[in-house]
C-alpha cells in the first residue's frame, strides 16, 4: 500500500502496517486544500482571504459560521451528526479550541470520509477522528459542525451515454 509523504508525527491518529486506517488516493499538490477538497472543488484553495477562493458574499473571516455559509453556497445544510445516510453527502468541519476552522472532511458513499492533508495527498479513512489533532501549530482539532446535502449521481450522464452506446449505436443495422 502506498504510504503518504506527511511525517508521521503529523498525523498521530493514523495508523500504518496490517491495522493501516487511511488508504492515499491522490498524489501530493498545493493547487487545492482541505476546505476545497470537502467542497468538491479542486481549482483553488477555499479559504477567506484574498490569496484563495472565497465565496462571493460570504464574509472574509475564519468562523464557523462563515465556513457554514461557504458550504451552502454548495447546496450544504447544517445537520447533527456524521452519520451515513445513504441519499446525502455529509461534510466534518474541524475546529481547534477557540472554534476556529482548521480542517474539513467529506463522507463517500461507504461511509469512509476523504481529507486533504496539508500539502500532501488526499486520503480516504475510516473515522473523523483518524485525522483529528493533525498539523497546524495547533493540530486540525476535532469535528464539530456537519452539513449534509442531497448526494449528487456524478455518473448519471456518463452511465446514459454508456448505455445509448451499447444499446443504440452498436445495435444499429
Amino acid at each position: 500500500m502506498r504510504q503518504g509523504s506527511w511525517p508521521r508525527s503529523a498525523f498521530p491518529n493514523l495508523t500504518y502496517g496490517d491495522n493501516q486506517n487511511h488508504r492515499v488516493t491522490s498524489s501530493w499538490t498545493t493547487r487545492y486544500n482541505c476546505i476545497a477538497w470537502a467542497a468538491d472543488e479542486i481549482a483553488a484553495p477555499w479559504w477567506p482571504t484574498r490569496y484563495a477562493y472565497w465565496p462571493p458574499g460570504i464574509p472574509m473571516m475564519a468562523t464557523s459560521g462563515a465556513f457554514i455559509l461557504a458550504f451552502a453556497t454548495k447546496g450544504y445544510v447544517q445537520c447533527t451528526d456524521g452519520s451515513l445516510q445513504p441519499r446525502l453527502e455529509k461534510v466534518a468541519i474541524y475546529v481547534d479550541s477557540n472554534d476556529v476552522p482548521q480542517h474539513a472532511a467529506r463522507q463517500l458513499r461507504n461511509g469512509k470520509w476523504t481529507s486533504k492533508l496539508g500539502d500532501y495527498e488526499d486520503i480516504t479513512h475510516h473515522d473523523l477522528l483518524d485525522v483529528a489533532d493533525g498539523p497546524p501549530p495547533d493540530g486540525y482539532g476535532r469535528p464539530k459542525y456537519y452539513l449534509q446535502r442531497r448526494r449528487r449521481f456524478r455518473n448519471t450522464v456518463r452511465r446514459w451515454i454508456l448505455w445509448l452506446r451499447i444499446e443504440v449505436w452498436e445495435r444499429r443495422p
